[in-house]
């Protein structure tokens, strides 16, 4: 990772740690989308763990974490494309839920 996406990475994640509420409120809502961003960026396990446990979307942390396995068994970071295609493709759709790969993100809580 470039040396400024990384900074800028533990940059939103300290001021997101700082600022986030401890009950869920809108704030979490409007925060999925970076939340699943700095997942899919940072190589840092604690973060990444602190990161799923604050997705109050079930979606978006089934999608983070299939994301995650995928990028671990690749060696590296998944372009956006190919992460489009492992949430919204039929393969392994049913290792979350059933009724096809529309389940795994909901764009919705992305405003």
């Amino acid at each position: 990772m470039p040396p400024d996406i990384h900074n800028s990475l533990n940059t939103v994640l300290a001021i997101v740690q700082r600022t986030f509420p401890p009950t869920s409120t809108e704030l979490h809502d409007r925060l999925q989308w970076p939340l699943f961003l700095a997942g899919i960026e940072t190589k840092d396990a604690i973060y990444q763990e602190w990161i799923l446990l604050r997705l109050t979307s079930r979606r978006v942390a089934a999608a983070l974490q299939r994301t995650l396995d995928a990028q671990a068994r690749a060696g590296r970071r998944l372009s956006m494309s190919e992460i489009r295609n492992l949430l919204y493709s039929d393969v392994e759709c049913n290792d979350f839920a059933a009724g096809g790969p529309a389940y795994l993100i909901d764009v919705s809580v992305f405003g």
